[in-house]
C-alpha cells in the first residue's frame, strides 16, 4: 500500500492538504491557515448537557467565510499587532478567572491548586521549555 497521505481536499487558501478540517461557513481550511486568524476567532466551551457531555465546543470561525479569508486574516494581523503592543510583546497572554485549591487526598496528598481561566491571545504548549514563565519577543 505504501506511505499515502490521507487528506480531506486541499485548502482553498494555501493549497495545502487539509489534513484536520476547519470548517468555515462555505468551506474548509487547514489548521495552519485557520491559526493565523484564530486570534479574532477564539474556541470556547459552554455548559451543556447536550449527548451528556458537560460541555459543548463553540468555534466561531464556523460563521465566517472562506472567501472572505484575506480580509480576515488582514485585520488578524492588525489586531494581533495591537495585542503586542498593549502587552509589552508578549507573546501570550492568560487571564486567571478563578482559583480553587484542593487540600489534596487519596492519590494526591499534597494541595492541588486549579487554575481557571482563559487564553486572550497566544499558545500555550505543554512542551514549553518553562510553562511558569511567559517569555517575551526581544
Amino acid at each position: 500500500m505504501g506511505n499515502k497521505l490521507l487528506h480531506k481536499g486541499f485548502c482553498p487558501v494555501c493549497g495545502q492538504p487539509i489534513l484536520h478540517v476547519k470548517r468555515m461557513k462555505d468551506g474548509s481550511i487547514c489548521t495552519e491557515c485557520a491559526a493565523k486568524v484564530r486570534v479574532l476567532f477564539p474556541v470556547h466551551y459552554e455548559k451543556s448537557t447536550v449527548k451528556g457531555y458537560n460541555s459543548t465546543c463553540v468555534d466561531p470561525l464556523q460563521d465566517a467565510a472562506v472567501n472572505d479569508y484575506e480580509a480576515i486574516l488582514k485585520k488578524a494581523k492588525s489586531y494581533r499587532e495591537s495585542l503586542l503592543e498593549k502587552y509589552n510583546g508578549y507573546n501570550a497572554v492568560y487571564v486567571v478567572d478563578n482559583v480553587e485549591v484542593d487540600n489534596g487526598s487519596g492519590a494526591f496528598p499534597s494541595p492541588v491548586v486549579n487554575v481557571y481561566g482563559r487564553v486572550l491571545y497566544g499558545t500555550f504548549f505543554i512542551d514549553d521549555e518553562n510553562p511558569t514563565e511567559v517569555r517575551k519577543n526581544h
